[in-house]
C-alpha cells in the first residue's frame, strides 16, 4: 500500500510538472555568411532553402540563375534555369530589376520592359517556367490579376491619355477597357478576390476621384468615393486588419496636401476616414501614419506608428478597431518599450518579429509568439551590416534568413528559431553570438574574431572540404568576450595548405559552437 501511495504522488508530480511546462521560443543566430555574388531577388518556397534568382543581360539574350543556400550555410552553384535570345540587339537594358519580382498564385513572376516590350516570366516552385511578352506594353506599372490575366496601364506619349489594358496570359491577347484624358496615372490593387482600380477624372473645373471594381467573372461594377474635399487620389497602405478595413492615404493630386487614416469597404461603397492630416506649405508637427501592420483577430493589430516630423516618437504600438475609432491596446504583445524600432514582421500565423536598434548598432530581435503570448529579446551584433534598413528578413521552417545587400557588402545570417520546454527556469541566450573572419578570402593572414555572451576561453579547429582537421587555434585559459585569432594559412605541422574553401568551427567549454567559412585564394 506505502508503495502505491508513492507511485501516485510521483505521478502527481509529473503531471504537475506537465500541465505547468510552457513553451519558450528564442533566437539563435547560427551563421554569419558572405554572398557569394550578387543578386536581383531572394525568396523561400516550401522547402527551408533560401533561393537566390539573378538576370544576367547580353547584347540580345538574357539568362535567368538560380541557386539556394540551406540552413547550415551551404550554397549551390548558380543554375541557368531559363534563356531567351533576342533577334535584334535590345536597344536599351534595365539597370533595376528588383521591384519587378512578386509572389503570388503559387508562382514567382518576374517582370521587366525591354524596348517598350514587357517580359513576363511565370516561375512555378518546380521551376517549370512560362514566358509571355506583351508587345508595345509602355514603361508602367503591371498588376496579376489572377493567374489569367494581366492589368496595366499605358500612353502614347506623355501627352496622350491613359488607358486601361487587359492581357490574357494564355491567348496573348490584349484588349482595352477604358481610356480617360487626365494625365495622372490610376491606382491599381487587389481587394479580396475583386480588382480596385482608381484614377482622377476632370469634369468643369474640378479633378474628381473615380473608382470601379472588376469580379472574378471580369464584370466590372463603378464604386462610389467618399473622399475629405479637393482629395481626389487614395493608396491603399495596409492588407485589411479589420473585416473591410484597409489603412490608407489620400492627397489632393498635387502633393501639396494629404490624410492619412483608414477605408472601409462595403459593397462597392469606399469611404475614407482620417487620422492625421500632413500639408507641405503649413506642416502639422502631430501628423502620423500607420504602416507594418500586424493584425491577429477581433480587430487587435501591432504596427509601426510613425510621427513624420519627430522622428523619436516613432515606436511599435497595438491597436484595437472597433468598426469606427482605433483604441490603444496595451495586452499582449507589449512592443511600446522598445526603442529605436526599424521593422515589424509577420513570420508565420504563430510568429511576429520586431526589429530595433540605432543604424550602426547592435540589432534587437524581439520574437513575438502569438500562440503562446510570450515575447522573447535577443541582440546581436551583426558585423559587416552596419545599416539596418539595408536588410530583408525571410522566413521558412523556423530559420530566419536575415538578407543585407548594399553596394559595399552582401552577408547573410542565419539564425534559427529554437523552442524549449521549461518550468521555472528562463531560456539562456547562445553563449556565442557572432564569428566572422576578415579579410575574407584572404592569401597572407585572416583574422577568426568570435563574440560571447560571457567571458570563456575558445578554440579554433579549421578542416578543409574531406573533413580533415588542418588547423588549431587557440588562448588556453583566457576568458574573454571577444577573441581575435589569425590564422597564416598553414597547417598544423608547419606547411602551406591549397588555395580553396575551408570550414572553421569555434567551441567553447560550456559546449555552444559556431561555424563558418573563409576561402585561402593564391
Amino acid at each position: 500500500m506505502p508503495r502505491l501511495c508513492l507511485i501516485l504522488v510521483i505521478l502527481c508530480l509529473l503531471a504537475f510538472t506537465f500541465l505547468n511546462a510552457q513553451t519558450i521560443s528564442k533566437i539563435e543566430i547560427m551563421l554569419n555568411l558572405s554572398v557569394p555574388q550578387d543578386y536581383d531577388y531572394v525568396t523561400t518556397w516550401s522547402d527551408s532553402l533560401l533561393h537566390f534568382y539573378r538576370v544576367d543581360f547580353g547584347s540580345t539574350d538574357y539568362i535567368l540563375k538560380h541557386w539556394t543556400c540551406n540552413p547550415q550555410g551551404v550554397y549551390t552553384a548558380p543554375e541557368s534555369i531559363f534563356f531567351f535570345q533576342n533577334i535584334e540587339p535590345w536597344g536599351s537594358i534595365p539597370s533595376y530589376l528588383s521591384s519587378a519580382y512578386s509572389r503570388s498564385y503559387g508562382n514567382l513572376y518576374l517582370q521587366f520592359t525591354l524596348n517598350n516590350d514587357l517580359h513576363l516570366l511565370c516561375i512555378s516552385e518546380t521551376f517549370e517556367i512560362q514566358h509571355n511578352v506583351v508587345v508595345n506594353a509602355g514603361y508602367n506599372l503591371f498588376y496579376l490579376f489572377s493567374p489569367n490575366y494581366l492589368y496595366f496601364t499605358s500612353r502614347a506619349d506623355i501627352y496622350s491619355p491613359d488607358i486601361v489594358r487587359r492581357y490574357n496570359v494564355n491567348t496573348n491577347s490584349v484588349d482595352s477597357l477604358f481610356t480617360w484624358p487626365d494625365l495622372a496615372p490610376p491606382v491599381i490593387r487587389n481587394i479580396g478576390t475583386r480588382f480596385l482600380l482608381i484614377y482622377s477624372q476632370s469634369i468643369g473645373s474640378q479633378s474628381i476621384g473615380q473608382a470601379f471594381f472588376i469580379d472574378e467573372q471580369l464584370n466590372i461594377h463603378p464604386a462610389i468615393l467618399n473622399l475629405p474635399p479637393f482629395m481626389i487620389d487614395i493608396y491603399i497602405r495596409s492588407q485589411e486588419f479589420s473585416p473591410s478595413a484597409y489603412f490608407a492615404a489620400v492627397n489632393d493630386g498635387l502633393l501639396r496636401t494629404g490624410c492619412f487614416g483608414y477605408i472601409t469597404i462595403v459593397d462597392n461603397d469606399i469611404t475614407f476616414y482620417g487620422i492625421s492630416v500632413i500639408d507641405e506649405m503649413y506642416p502639422y508637427p502631430e501628423a502620423h501614419v500607420i504602416s507594418q501592420v500586424i493584425p491577429y483577430g477581433e480587430g487587435r493589430f501591432s504596427c509601426l506608428d510613425s510621427y513624420i516630423w519627430n522622428e523619436t516618437l516613432t515606436s511599435f504600438r497595438n491597436y484595437q478597431f472597433n468598426g469606427t475609432d482605433l483604441l490603444n491596446d496595451f495586452n499582449f504583445p507589449v512592443l511600446n518599450s522598445i526603442v529605436n524600432p526599424a521593422q515589424l514582421i509577420r513570420l508565420s500565423s504563430r510568429y511576429g518579429l520586431a526589429i530595433s536598434g540605432l543604424s550602426s548598432g547592435p540589432r534587437r530581435f524581439t520574437l513575438i509568439d502569438y500562440q503562446n503570448s510570450a515575447l522573447s529579446d535577443t541582440t546581436y551584433y551583426l558585423s559587416f551590416a552596419p545599416y539596418i534598413g539595408a536588410a530583408n528578413v525571410y522566413f521558412s521552417h523556423n530559420n530566419i534568413y536575415y538578407v543585407y545587400k548594399t553596394y559595399d557588402a552582401r552577408r547573410l545570417y542565419i539564425l534559427k528559431i529554437v523552442e524549449y520546454t521549461s518550468n521555472t527556469d528562463p531560456v539562456q541566450p547562445p553563449q556565442i553570438l557572432t564569428a566572422s573572419a576578415w579579410p575574407n578570402p584572404f592569401s597572407n593572414k585572416t583574422t577568426l574574431k568570435v563574440s560571447l555572451k560571457q567571458p570563456e576561453p575558445l578554440n579554433i579547429t579549421i578542416y578543409n572540404l574531406k573533413g580533415q582537421l588542418v588547423r588549431t587555434l587557440s588562448q588556453p585559459g583566457k576568458a574573454e568576450l571577444i577573441h581575435e585569432l589569425a590564422w597564416d594559412g598553414k597547417a598544423d605541422n608547419g606547411n602551406i595548405t591549397a588555395p580553396g574553401l575551408y570550414i572553421y568551427q569555434a567551441s567553447t567549454p560550456s559546449g555552444k559552437s559556431i561555424s563558418g567559412k573563409i576561402i585561402l585564394s593564391k
